[in-house]
């Protein structure tokens, strides 16, 4: 480990918090909402995407209407489910509220589920293509998947940034610029 002394305070959250009021030195969103006196760096664009247990029937699905009737996992704060078609241009919300088996307010709980083979969901990509590649989820309509959404960082925009907060910054820089 490269800096053994210093010691990071992680909280994850899909609710909407006040990074300011609870004194948080960086945040990680997923969308670039303005904060007056923070800089945000835009990382990289993330699209989210149709997914089920591997072994579940989808091949009577050839349209985002369609899922209707399958059971589904939701996720607080991804609702609707927003598609568009990569071949065909064609926008689609989908506000799943019949047959929703599971609503978790935590993205991870809601991969688990999917794996469990709870129903379709809508995931992040940079979730879920590593579990397609590994043969524990699987993409349903493959044609269809979010529009680009900003993952960025956020921190104070001040002259004095403490140096372990600017090593994060700058390691986390780092990284999204090799990927």
């Amino acid at each position: 480990m490269q800096y053994p002394d210093i010691q990071l305070d992680l909280r994850f959250s899909n609710n909407l918090i006040d990074i300011e009021k609870e004194g948080i030195d960086i945040a990680f969103r997923v969308r670039n909402p303005a904060i007056d006196n923070w800089v945000i760096r835009e990382l990289k664009l993330t699209h989210n995407l149709l997914c089920v247990h591997p072994n579940y029937d989808h091949q009577s699905i050839t349209h985002p209407e369609q899922l209707e009737e399958h059971p589904k996992v939701t996720c607080v704060g991804l609702v609707p489910w927003q598609l568009k078609n990569q071949q065909t241009s064609e926008e689609y919300s989908f506000n799943p509220n019949t047959h929703v088996r599971l609503e978790v307010d935590e993205i991870q709980m809601m991969k688990q589920a999917v794996e469990s083979g709870v129903g379709i969901s809508y995931i992040p990509d940079y979730i879920a293509l590593p579990l397609i590649e590994a043969g524990k989820l699987k993409r349903i309509l493959p044609d269809w998947k979010s529009n680009g959404q900003p993952f960025s960082i956020l921190y104070r925009d001040r002259k004095q940034i403490p140096y372990r907060v600017r090593l994060l910054i700058d390691h986390t820089l780092q990284h999204f610029t090799n990927v």
